[in-house]
């Protein structure tokens, strides 16, 4: 198992649902107070990551235990997740400010009893990254900087989609979890999610489109009926050897009658920042339009 493994994939499409469910993500008023950040705790990867991207990483002094992008914030010290924050942890560390995804009672609870700010940050989508960037550009002091990160990441994105627009858009199934050693309990992106957002930006068409849930459970005998033209299988930051990979493959090989099966388009896809909206969604969509259009391909683009 790799940097994320398992326990992380599930961990991140948790936090997607999440906040895909969660309400708000603006500053309150106790988040509006001008002071500066001097130092502070994210409780979510991407917050992180655009924290850096921001120029401020100095200004953390602990993240949650899935960050693990840039370098810089693996030696940084862990309390928890957004599901299981350490308090103990948090409060050694004396921030001043917590920054955490959507709202969260008991994170808001501790920080109120304790004197320290919090800041709820929205980035379940594609549209709200753009905001979040904004927001945390005033959090820290750098809205310049927060309006050239979210142009440079709106321009990639709009290459991308102009690029894929020339090609057909074929029917995707995505794989964001599954048992091990079989095709059960198939984890999918349906409507709304920011997993469809960013297969649409690449240039596909999921398959579980229609349906309203954000992250479905699928069946083997929906992707029967369904003939998805490409599996793509997600596996975030899980170091798996050409062996591995073809194992996972040959799994699917059950559903003869498939499309994608029958054509051989399935993909294992390992890059870390698949599931983290955030200033790498770019790469992100890349990545999967590169499996999905395979003339991309060294074109340098």
């Amino acid at each position: 198992m790799g940097v994320f493994g398992k326990r992380a994939i599930l961990g991140l499409v948790v936090c997607l649902a999440l906040l895909t469910w969660c309400q708000g993500g603006a500053l309150d008023a106790q988040e509006a107070r001008p002071e500066p950040v001097l130092r502070a705790v994210s409780l979510g990867p991407n917050i992180t990551e655009t924290i850096f991207a921001l120029g401020q990483g100095h200004c953390l002094v602990g993240v949650s235990d899935f960050d693990n992008f840039p370098p810089e914030a693996r030696a940084l010290p862990r309390v928890g997740g957004y599901v299981n924050p350490n308090f103990e942890r948090l409060l050694a560390l004396r921030p001043d400010l917590v920054l955490l995804h959507g709202k969260h009672e008991k994170v808001d609870t501790f920080c109120k009893d304790k004197g320290i700010r919090v800041a709820h940050v929205a980035m379940e989508s594609l549209s709200s990254v753009f905001s979040a960037i904004s927001q945390l550009g005033e959090v820290f002091q750098c809205p310049q900087r927060a309006a050239r990160l979210s142009a440079a990441i709106g321009k990639d994105l709009e290459a991308l989609r102009k690029k894929v627009s020339s090609y057909p858009r074929p029917k995707v199934f995505v794989c964001l979890w599954r048992s091990s050693g079989g095709l059960f309990g198939l984890g999918t992106a349906g409507k709304g999610s920011y997993v469809e957002e960013i297969l649409e930006a690449a240039g596909g068409e999921g398959i579980f489109k229609d349906l309203s849930i954000p992250y479905p459970e699928a069946s083997k005998e929906s992707l029967i009926k369904r003939k998805p033209e490409v599996i793509l299988e997600l596996r975030p930051g899980e170091e798996l050897s050409d062996e591995q990979k073809r194992a996972l493959i040959s799994d699917w090989q059950v559903l003869r009658t498939v499309p994608a099966v029958q054509s051989g388009r399935i993909h294992i896809l390992t890059d870390d920042f698949l599931l983290v909206p955030g200033p790498r969604m770019g790469l992100a969509v890349k990545a999967i339009a590169q499996a999905l259009h395979l003339e991309m391909d060294g074109d340098g683009s």
